[in-house]
């Protein structure tokens, strides 16, 4: 969509009239992509694209974490190109350090 020479990618646009005059108004507002997922058995809104930017929405050290992603391991190295869809279902183990030995 263009408007004045910019063009606006991700938003909706709503119109609306208002009053007997019929005076248009037009409103802007951004698209909110998000899906469902289930995290540990817990069902979560996320707008993450990818396992790498569901784990750094949720505050996690990608380094102490491992996705089991639709009952797949999902190594590391593979979780910025794999994506997220709605329904998935996740298993996220954070490893904690710690103890004397």
């Amino acid at each position: 969509m263009k408007v004045a020479g910019v063009k606006i990618i991700g938003v909706k646009l709503g119109v609306r009239k208002i009053g007997a005059s019929g005076r248009v108004e037009m409103h802007f507002s951004p698209e909110q992509d998000s899906m469902n997922v289930t995290i540990n058995g817990e069902t979560k809104s996320t707008s993450a694209e990818t396992l790498s930017a569901l784990i750094e929405s949720l505050g996690m050290k990608s380094d102490r974490v491992a996705i089991e992603l639709n009952r797949e391991i999902v190594p590391r190295e593979k979780w910025p190109e794999t994506p997220l869809h709605d329904g998935d279902k996740l298993e996220i183990v954070h490893f904690v350090g710690g103890g004397n030995g």
